[in-house]
């Protein structure tokens, strides 16, 4: 492989590494008419533990992801409420779980141009990189105010691990996952 595509395919690895991918999607209750629903209010739940003590009981990120939440609902013609007058009724989970991953270095990997395949020569070396991080799942919970039934799930999927110890990384991945999550309600505008 010449240098330019060696060096490409690595750029293209490590770009690929060091964006931030969101996985999102969302379930829901078939027959439900989305079209009547107009009004939402946040339920007031306990506090739950996320597993991480940097988002446990922590009132700045609560405030992030109701924000987040109140400003997607609102481009989509929702209109904030009292829990009597309200449609529907709010909640959200966060989860963190430290992960790992595994990735390898390919300087030893090689296309054998006579065989047509990719081939691994062991005299070009390896290395194999161990990455931890933290994951966070985002969900958020939509019921009928009426009677509390969950008529609407979504969640998103993501690397927390930056963003967990800086705020203006955190208020971006809130703002991306409650985007994306909330585009998928079939609800509204």
């Amino acid at each position: 492989m010449n240098n330019f595509r060696k060096y490409f395919v690595i750029t293209v690895i490590l770009l690929t590494g060091c964006a931030t991918r969101i996985l999102v999607g969302s379930d829901y209750e078939s027959n439900t008419d989305f079209s009547s629903y107009r009004s939402y209010a946040w339920e007031e739940t306990g506090e739950a533990p996320t597993g991480d003590p940097r988002l446990d009981n922590n009132p700045f990120f609560d405030a992030r992801v109701r924000a987040a939440v109140d400003q997607q609902l609102a481009i989509r013609g929702f209109d904030a409420s009292s829990d009597e007058g309200a449609d529907l009724v709010l909640h959200y989970h966060m989860f963190v779980e430290q992960k790992g991953e595994i990735n390898f270095d390919f300087r030893g990997w090689e296309l054998d141009r006579r065989r047509g395949y990719t081939v691994f020569d062991r005299s070009l070396g390896s290395d194999v990189y161990i990455n931890d991080y933290d994951e966070g799942m985002l969900l958020i919970d939509i019921a009928d105010a009426s009677n509390r039934h969950i008529i609407w799930r979504g969640w998103a999927q993501l690397d927390v691990t930056d963003a967990l110890n800086n705020r203006e990384v955190m208020d971006t991945r809130i703002g991306q996952a409650v985007q994306k999550i909330i585009a998928l309600f079939p609800a509204g505008n």
